[in-house]
């Protein structure tokens, strides 16, 4: 909406549009010192909010503790992410946005995160998608064994490799950003090579 005050042209937001869908929120009341959630398909004013270790601030590169993004929400972080050992767990609905700047235009890339659960077998973990990127991943070895898994760009354990075969050793864990992300457009298949692992699927939500 535009309007006219005081002969200044000023542009008022009545949405958003997210990026997954994508789908087109209207914005409801905002009352001051609330923030933006999501709720339901409205965009309203919510308590500001965090998980374990609060709310995860922009500016927030290399995280410090365990971090939750509390159902609904979206966590923006500025010029890439180190987890730094640590977790990032998602709520129902809640996304974490990496933001560049690009010479002053801006962009960013909302996270799905897609948790597998404990697998001994093998799992098409996202189906295909023309735009689909895998931003990143996080396993953790679930049996007290060793264990191994080939991450493919396909539907079966014959597709090309996504990246080098990933082994962890009894209750070791990796967690790894792929930065703009690797082309994961024939769908992101985890092949079990031995073992039991925990796996997290980082996608940009393509589908």
């Amino acid at each position: 909406m535009t309007t006219i005050s005081d002969g200044v042209k000023q542009k008022t937001a009545t949405s958003l549009r997210e990026t997954s869908g994508p789908t087109t929120l209207p914005i409801g009341a905002v009352a001051d010192g609330k923030v933006l959630g999501r709720v339901g398909d409205t965009v309203v004013g919510v308590d500001a909010g965090g998980g374990s270790a609060g709310p995860l601030a922009q500016s927030e590169r290399v995280l410090s503790a365990d971090v939750t993004i509390p159902d609904n929400y979206s966590a923006f972080v500025q010029d890439g992410l180190d987890l730094n050992g640590h977790d990032i767990t998602f709520g129902d609905g809640s996304t974490l946005v990496l933001v560049t700047d690009a010479g002053g235009s801006g962009g960013g890339v909302a996270l799905t995160a897609i948790d597998l659960g404990p697998i001994t077998d093998d799992v098409q973990g996202a189906e295909p998608a023309v735009n689909l990127r895998l931003i990143g991943i996080a396993v953790t070895e679930w049996a007290g064994d060793t264990a191994e898994i080939i991450l493919r760009n396909g539907e079966d354990n014959t597709s090309p490799r996504l990246c080098s075969n990933i082994t962890l050793n009894n209750a070791e864990s990796m967690r790894d950003m792929f930065g703009a992300g690797l082309d994961a457009a024939d769908g992101i298949f985890v092949q079990v090579v031995s073992g039991e692992v925990g796996v997290v699927l980082f996608t940009n939500g393509a589908s």
